[in-house]
């Protein structure tokens, strides 16, 4: 079953297990299931959960977060394509989180590439890249595992 390319805030939700205000990403612009790679966008904004009111802004750390959502989201779109149920992921590490801003500032809006890297058995590695107006301000590698079930985890 091929989705859409652009999905908005309420279909991005059904590829991911967060809701509320821990639910970032506002849209998905472009997905590539055999290339395993999607861009989804984030509107920065001062009523985001993580808007800073002494940095005017939303702290750079947060990048990783919108970079493991929109992993999840690649795999919430992989699974739908191969008509599986949805796997339990965990991120297991972040490394080499490297921003070039200090601060994601209100009015913009980031996007946000993934990419699988690697795949063995469960264990997979996404390399993470995020531009602001097109410069490129963070990248960072994701290493994360998925199981079949919750009860795959106990």
């Amino acid at each position: 079953m091929a989705l859409a390319q652009n999905l908005n805030k309420v279909e991005v939700e059904t590829l991911v297990p967060h809701t509320g205000k821990m639910f970032l990403l506002d849209r998905i612009v472009s997905h590539d299931v055999g290339c395993r790679t999607l861009i989804s966008e984030v509107d920065i904004t001062t009523d985001n959960l993580f808007f800073d009111e002494e940095l005017r802004g939303i702290p750079s750390w947060v990048g990783f977060e919108y970079m493991a959502q929109s992993v999840s989201a690649l795999s919430g779109f992989f699974n739908k394509e191969l008509g599986v149920d949805p796997k339990i992921g965990f991120i297991v590490s972040v490394s080499n989180y490297t921003p070039s801003v200090f601060v994601f500032t209100p009015g913009k809006t980031v996007s946000v590439h993934v990419r699988e890297s690697i795949r063995v058995e469960s264990t997979v590695t996404f390399e993470g890249k995020i531009f602001e107006e097109g410069t490129l301000v963070a990248t960072a590698t994701l290493n994360a595992v998925e199981f079949d079930s919750v009860d795959a985890v106990k």
